[in-house]
């Protein structure tokens, strides 16, 4: 959905959906007013200054600073209205969004069978700027409520390319932006100050601790939506205000007891760039018995300029400890086409049949894009998107446990 959209309605109302947007629920009904000098305004303030809206959007807290004059610390709605776009696979609108609208089958319902294994840990490496450079991960779960642990990384891989200050959004109910929805929006600066990440269980809390200073995090009990396939949740990173980009990494970790529902998908949005560094990377562990994967890498089908014009899939797993040994087990180019090439990460050779068993429901595919589906023993998999001939863009990769 295009935000240009809300150029026709009454200008309050823009800036109170932009306010929504950008700071969460808890500052949506911040009330607007004319701009004071003497007032002290912290972030999420939603101010009127002669015939433009602005919001606060740095940290802390603003004194004597006119928007007009410091746009690091106050956002022009009206700039922002003709500029940002909320795409589709990030805040999908189920009303219009024709890729979800175009799949050839039903998805299962509710008594689709989760036998099998399970995937606890799903991550998504890639490049994090902004706009629509962020790394967007979704996620769905299925079968009952799940306790899931988002987490932002970026500094701790310390490389020179690192993301090094990470902002973390999780949206509860990307169907809507509307401030009527029944969804909540958790934004996190500062993981040390999120106190829904205290008083967890021993393993939940070795995983919050393995964040170092910068890092985020944020865990929520979620709902299944009645096992509505079509439906789910949206997490993406950003960098904070005022820092520069960088290479981050999203983290999705199932922490429930296991007697409720399953994380069975995360499908994340970023830029691919031509080195190895800036490839669209998703790592994902499978624990207590075999899952059959669907691994399936997008570009063309978001139909605007900078998507990817021809992604690559190749599917890594990792043979010994700490990865140091891989094998490269799988390759697809067109998910209609055999794939017969040479492996980028470990120079193997591969050949992989077309992906032609891909699940009715999950088949929204279109030419240059690419699949592979395969049923996989418990271990630690990494599947990499890169374009073809080093093409660069916006892409995107899913993988899912396949529902019976």
């Amino acid at each position: 959905m295009n935000i240009v959209r809300f150029m026709t309605m009454p200008s309050k109302l823009i800036v109170f959906l932009f306010g929504f947007i950008l700071t969460g629920s808890v500052f949506a009904a911040s009330p607007i007013e004319d701009y004071n000098a003497s007032k002290t305004y912290s972030t999420g303030a939603l101010v009127l200054e002669g015939q433009n809206s602005y919001i606060m959007s740095g940290s802390g807290t603003s004194l004597g600073q006119a928007p007009a004059s410091n746009p690091a610390v106050w956002t022009d709605l009206s700039v922002a209205a003709t500029a940002l776009e909320i795409p589709t696979d990030e805040v999908p609108d189920l009303s219009t969004d024709t890729i979800l609208n175009s799949l050839p089958g039903a998805a299962p319902s509710g008594s689709g069978s989760l036998s099998g294994g399970k995937l606890l840990n799903l991550s998504t490496r890639g490049y994090v700027g902004d706009g629509t450079q962020r790394l967007i991960g979704g996620f769905k779960v299925y079968g009952g409520t799940c306790k899931i642990l988002v987490r932002a990384f970026g500094p701790s891989r310390a490389n020179s390319d690192n993301l090094d200050n990470p902002y973390l959004t999780w949206k509860t109910n990307p169907t809507s932006l509307l401030p009527s929805t029944s969804g909540i929006v958790s934004e996190v600066g500062d993981a040390s100050s999120n106190s829904r990440l205290s008083g967890q269980d021993t393993n939940t809390t070795a995983l919050i601790n393995a964040l170092i200073s910068l890092e985020e995090a944020d865990i929520q009990t979620i709902s299944n939506w009645d096992d509505n396939y079509s439906s789910g949740y949206t997490a993406f990173i950003t960098p904070e205000t005022g820092t520069s980009p960088g290479v981050g990494r999203i983290g999705i970790n199932d922490v429930s007891d296991g007697s409720g529902g399953q994380l069975i998908n995360i499908s994340t949005r970023g830029y691919v760039g031509s080195t190895s560094a800036q490839y669209l990377i998703a790592g994902f562990q499978i624990r207590d018995g075999s899952v059959s994967v669907c691994i399936r890498a997008f570009g063309p089908s978001r139909t605007v300029s900078d998507a990817l014009s021809d992604p690559i899939i190749e599917l890594i797993q990792q043979v010994s400890a700490f990865h140091s040994v891989k094998s490269t087990i799988a390759m697809n180019d067109d998910y209609q086409s055999d794939f017969s090439g040479v492996s980028t990460e470990s120079g193997e050779s591969v050949t992989t049949a077309k992906a032609s068993s891909i699940p009715t429901y999950l088949n929204n595919l279109i030419t240059k894009e690419a699949a592979i589906i395969m049923t996989l023993p418990p271990g630690d998999y990494t599947a990499r998107v890169y374009g073809v001939n080093g093409a660069v863009g916006i892409g995107r990769v899913g993988i899912d446990k396949v529902i019976e």
